[in-house]
């Protein structure tokens, strides 16, 4: 639709598997289908399917749920390419406002686990990894959101790395990619890498610190 845009497999016309559903939430401002791209190509190359939504005012989390209702519209069109090719369980994520529309739509049935960016504030209690920087100004409310998130979660701080730049660090996508292939998945050689004491994430040199909580 005019209001969503798809990143997705170049070959998922192709494919004989459901590809996991990423909803995304622009941060305050960045509005369109495109602001975030390195990042959407990362998971889009690792099998996910992300679904954007243009507004660049996600705080209450009706956009990342508008952007999947998309998307899964478009597994039932047989002239779609992705038609029966998407998992109908879906992850929720997104930067700065667009992170704190994660943890307000996290409560959607359809999401299985949470990825809020430099910004978050009390949602559902899904497995939920937190993303923060030492320089991202959002800090202290997802360290907080953190802190009183009642089911599993990890929270990953950045060395470095301003408020912008939060969702482009290497070492974060890099677990953001094993969990995904975790939650989503369903495979058990990366849950073994992100869950409990988060291993994967004592392998990546470019962060300060990384605290799990509830496995």
């Amino acid at each position: 639709g005019r209001d969503v845009t798809i990143h997705y497999p170049s070959d998922i016309a192709n494919s004989n598997c459901l590809h996991g559903v990423i909803a995304w939430g622009n941060g305050t401002g960045r509005s369109g289908g495109s602001n975030y791209m390195q990042t959407f190509r990362k998971w889009a190359s690792f099998g996910f399917v992300v679904a954007v939504h243009h507004s660049g005012s996600s705080g209450s989390g009706g956009p990342h749920k508008s952007a999947l209702t998309a998307v899964l519209n478009e597994s039932s069109k047989a002239s779609s390419p992705f038609y029966n090719r998407l998992n109908p369980k879906a992850a929720i994520s997104g930067q700065s406002q667009g992170g704190l529309g994660t943890s307000a739509g996290s409560s959607d049935d359809r999401f299985v686990t949470a990825l809020p960016m430099a910004g978050a504030s009390k949602g559902a209690s899904k497995p939920s990894l937190f993303l923060t920087s030492q320089s991202d100004f959002m800090k202290s409310g997802t360290s907080s959101a953190y802190n009183g998130h009642s089911g599993a979660g990890t929270l990953l701080i950045a060395k470095g790395t301003s408020h912008a730049s939060v969702p482009f660090h290497k070492g974060m996508l890099n677990v953001s990619v094993a969990w995904y292939r975790c939650f989503l998945n369903k495979n058990e050689d990366a849950c073994n890498l992100v869950k409990n004491d988060c291993s994967i994430c004592s392998s990546q040199s470019d962060l300060a610190e990384f605290k799990t909580k509830n496995w």
